[in-house]
């Protein structure tokens, strides 16, 4: 809002920064019904990722399966896409059946100093409700108590995060997020520690180019965490600034003023 009323300002430009993180919902795979892969491919099947993004993000936002940003040396393509945004309440239903599900509390935890992760939530929330009849509580802290709560196994069993500086490094980091030492999912996989191992490792590109893509797949197939899609932000600068481009963090050089 605050955005649109400056574009009418003559004495402002307004540059919209795209992409500037992921969209995500963390999973802890460690706790109650999360631990049933069947639960979890339920509520992957079954959300309205662009709903929830779109909300969460006042409209700034593109739909993007990959784990890296399109065009980057490390985007895998069309791998896991299939089970992108499928919006298919009847298989989550036969799913949710299948996983046994009987009423169990799920937390949804979020913050309120970020408003993204607060819209994601209390979005997601409401559609799990409506859609599955999950028994889900929106959990929403401050980001410092959010933050503290994700690190341990107890207490919470999604949580909404914007990937942002991750993604800009590359795969590593993205990649890194859930494997040991950090393993955002609190149940260590072999399948994606192999992998990881790979990237990190291989002297040549297209090997980890090709862990990567394998890393991607078993995000998807084993439901890890889900991505939304891309989220961007919007950057202000006075008119008589020249030559300013937007990026993830203002970069101030080969800027001047007219």
């Amino acid at each position: 809002p605050a955005a649109q009323r400056l574009k009418k300002n003559r004495n402002i430009k307004i540059h919209e920064m795209m992409p500037w993180a992921f969209q995500v919902i963390v999973m802890n795979h460690s706790q109650g019904p999360m631990q049933n892969l069947k639960f979890r491919q339920a509520i992957q099947a079954a959300l309205d990722y662009e709903e929830i993004i779109a909300i969460a993000n006042d409209g700034l936002y593109r739909m993007t399966h990959g784990w890296q940003h399109p065009g980057g040396t490390y985007f895998a393509g069309d791998i896991g896409k299939e089970l992108y945004n499928q919006k298919n309440v009847a298989k989550a239903k036969q799913l949710l059946a299948e996983s046994g599900y009987r009423g169990e509390e799920i937390i949804f935890l979020g913050d309120s100093t970020i408003a993204n992760h607060k819209g994601v939530t209390e979005v997601g929330t409401e559609q799990l409700r409506k859609l599955l009849g999950i028994n889900v509580r929106a959990h929403i802290v401050d980001w410092p108590t959010a933050s503290s709560i994700r690190l341990k196994p107890e207490g919470w069993h999604l949580w909404a995060l914007g990937m942002g500086i991750e993604p800009y490094e590359g795969p590593f980091n993205v990649a890194g997020f859930f494997v040991k030492p950090q393993l955002q999912t609190h149940v260590e996989d072999p399948v994606l520690e192999e992998a990881h191992t790979r990237l990190v490792s291989s002297p040549q590109l297209a090997d980890r180019q090709k862990a990567m893509a394998d890393i991607q797949r078993r995000m998807y197939d084993n439901v890890t965490s889900i991505k939304l899609g891309d989220f961007g932000i919007i950057q202000g600068a006075r008119a008589n600034v020249e030559n300013f481009k937007p990026y993830r963090a203002p970069r101030m050089w080969d800027v001047w003023l007219a």
